[in-house]
């Protein structure tokens, strides 16, 4: 069975459409122009606006309800195991269908925003749909929200939208955290070891990473938290003259690293030292996650080195930054129940522009609080000699109770389901907070179905869910104002 044989069959047709059109964040031209190939075919409106963000128009009958906008992002997190051959830049994303599910193979699926995307594609082909409806499809949302900061009022002729990026089912979302990202770059200083090296690559794989804000809370390990703290463990023992000759780990901003290695070299003669620090350092490690990370694998093996290495003090400070930056969790909502207020991902580290970068993530419904956790993570990468940079930040979105849209939303799915939705704001980010500045007046909700483990190859999506949720919005389209 491929998902072409799924229902329901005109959503699963997009979304296997683009499916095969690389999307990654920059890279939405392709994917976007197919689009509006789609829109001509259609006779629909369409317009590229200076962001580059599409907007569509199909006409209707004002009588059947006023313009109704609907949006999602074209991009994707392209994320992949190491053992896998893709091209993010021109290789189709191969789907598997099994039972209920729809994941691909060994990469991330896209079905974040990809389903919402193939829906909207659904509505405007939806003969039975009368009103007038309207889209928006940004672009590069994964990498900062960049296509809805560019924006501009004037664009949309909607009051009332519904956001196709959320990921559970169940759930109607009112709010959402904002955000920001905090750059810890190092000059990279080389020097020639003085003595004799061996040289081995550490390498933490297989672990579940996971989006930053659905997952940060999660008691997964963070790649690059393990292999700082090897790192550290050699230089606290100082037994050990070690050296870094390359590192990396992590990949996206709002992903867990679920990889990370390190080359390191050592004295020839501690070389049988440096496997027996490896193997306490696993041991201790696996019991720590042995029941969070099943698949978590940790190895080390000899290798060979070209050139210099980093030098002694360049590798200590690696390893204090990679190991005093927190990650995770920092505070719990006072006023919600199990709701993260305040979390920081340390999310990659590698070798950019000729410097070494280390970057991280914050997330709060609070601007005051994100800007602390931002500066505190700053702090921690000066007192090491890094400098700090506060890039991408975007506001939250504040949950307007008990709206309009809400109310009927919500009694439409009670209706519909049987079960009162869950009403609810989410830790991880979503445009709407920056639509609200060209538009303070629009009433907005987010809905999808349910898809896990996004931003990592484990994504996974509900088959089920996406005909409940394809029935949820075309509802919504018949009974909104």
């Amino acid at each position: 069975m491929t998902i072409l044989d799924l229902q329901p069959k005109e959503v699963w047709r997009y979304f296997d459409e683009i499916s095969r059109i690389p999307r990654g964040s920059g890279n939405e031209a392709a994917v976007r122009e197919h689009i509006i190939e789609f829109a001509k075919v259609n006779s629909l409106y369409y317009k590229v606006d200076d962001a580059g963000n599409l907007i569509l128009r199909k006409a209707g009958d004002a009588t059947k309800g006023k313009m109704l906008l609907f949006q999602a992002h074209l991009d994707m997190v392209c994320e992949k195991n190491s053992n896998v051959e893709h091209d993010f830049t021109k290789d189709p994303i191969n789907t598997i269908v099994s039972g209920d599910t729809v994941k691909a193979d060994g990469t991330t699926l896209g079905g974040d925003d990809g389903i919402g995307v193939a829906m909207i594609m659904a509505l405007m082909t939806d003969k039975t749909i009368e009103r007038p409806i309207e889209a928006l499809l940004t672009v590069s949302e994964e990498v900062g929200l960049k296509g809805a900061m560019g924006l501009k009022s004037g664009e949309l002729e909607s009051d009332t939208m519904i956001n196709l990026d959320s990921e559970d089912d169940e759930e109607i979302i009112i709010g959402c955290a904002g955000g920001m990202d905090t750059l810890l770059w190092l000059d990279i200083e080389k020097e020639n070891v003085p003595y004799k090296p061996f040289a081995v690559k550490i390498k933490v794989s297989g672990l579940k990473g996971g989006h930053s804000g659905e997952d940060i809370h999660k008691p997964r390990a963070n790649a690059n938290k393990l292999i700082g703290g090897f790192l550290k463990d050699v230089i606290a023992e100082g037994k050990i003259d070690m050296r870094i000759a390359g590192i990396h780990g992590g990949d996206k901003r709002n992903a867990i690293p679920r990889e990370a290695e390190a080359t390191i070299t050592v004295p020839w003669a501690d070389k049988e030292n440096i496997r027996i620090t490896w193997n306490i350092f696993e041991s201790k490690a696996e019991e720590l996650f042995k029941r969070d990370e099943p698949d978590m694998r940790l190895t080390l093996e000899s290798t060979t080195i070209i050139g210099d290495t980093y030098s002694k003090k360049l590798t200590e400070k690696i390893a204090s930054i990679l190991c005093a930056t927190p990650h995770g969790v920092i505070e719990w909502s006072a006023s919600i129940p199990d709701m993260v207020e305040v979390s920081t991902n340390l999310a990659y580290i590698r070798e950019a522009d000729g410097k070494l970068v280390i970057g991280t993530s914050q997330r709060s419904p609070s601007q005051e609080k994100c800007s602390a956790i931002a500066s505190k993570v700053a702090k921690i990468g000066e007192q090491y000699g890094a400098t700090a940079v506060h890039e991408d930040s975007y506001p939250g979105w504040e949950p307007k109770q008990d709206s309009a849209l809400q109310r009927t939303a919500a009694a439409t799915y009670k209706e519909m389901f049987g079960m009162e939705p869950k009403i609810k704001a989410i830790h991880a980010g979503l445009e709407c907070g920056l639509f609200l500045q060209p538009y303070p007046n629009m009433d907005m909700i987010s809905i999808g179905p349910k898809i896990t483990d996004i931003h990592s190859p484990a994504e996974t999506m509900h088959i089920s869910t996406v005909e409940k949720c394809w029935k949820f919005v075309k509802k919504l389209t018949s009974v909104l104002p």
